[in-house]
């Protein structure tokens, strides 16, 4: 029996894989976003997750899954700055 194979054919990239990357990018460019002006928390994790945005692997997809989970989960960190009432100049 042989398989029928089609030589005119070339493979092409299924449109779920082009907007599942498309969708990855996105969750990756939000967490960086979130990151630069509230969140100092998440640097490693987005840098790590920034290596794969051309062709994520399944792995990483449920890594930023999980990235998104913790942020939901620990909406209530906050960075606190405390004024003093002394102000110290120094001059050179």
């Amino acid at each position: 029996m042989q398989a029928y194979t089609n030589s005119e054919s070339r493979l092409q990239k299924s449109e779920d894989t082009k907007r599942q990357e498309f969708t990855y990018r996105q969750a990756v460019g939000a967490l960086n976003y979130l990151m630069l002006g509230t969140r100092p928390d998440i640097p490693y994790s987005i840098g790590y997750l920034s290596r794969s945005l051309e062709k994520p692997p399944e792995e990483d997809v449920v890594r930023v899954k999980r990235v998104f989970g913790y942020i939901a989960g620990t909406t209530n960190f906050a960075i606190t700055y405390h004024a003093t009432s002394a102000i110290r100049v120094m001059e050179c």
